[in-house]
């Protein structure tokens, strides 16, 4: 059985915000939210208790 892992990712920025989705859902990651920092993410890892929280800005991601 292969187990996919979930992630929230959170960034105020729009596009970077897209950008990181779509970097975790290349790299394997089912991404089950998107939203800003703050009370959205809050609520939203209460509603799907995500395995990973991605909470960087596109600056600090690096691809290895």
């Amino acid at each position: 059985m292969n187990m996919q892992l979930t992630a929230i990712v959170a960034e105020n920025k729009l596009l970077d915000r897209e950008k990181l989705a779509h970097y975790a859902h290349d790299l394997g990651f089912k991404v089950v939210s998107k939203v800003a920092s703050g009370e959205w993410l809050i609520d939203e890892c209460e509603k799907y208790e995500p395995d990973i929280i991605n909470c960087c800005t596109i600056s600090q991601v690096q691809v290895f």
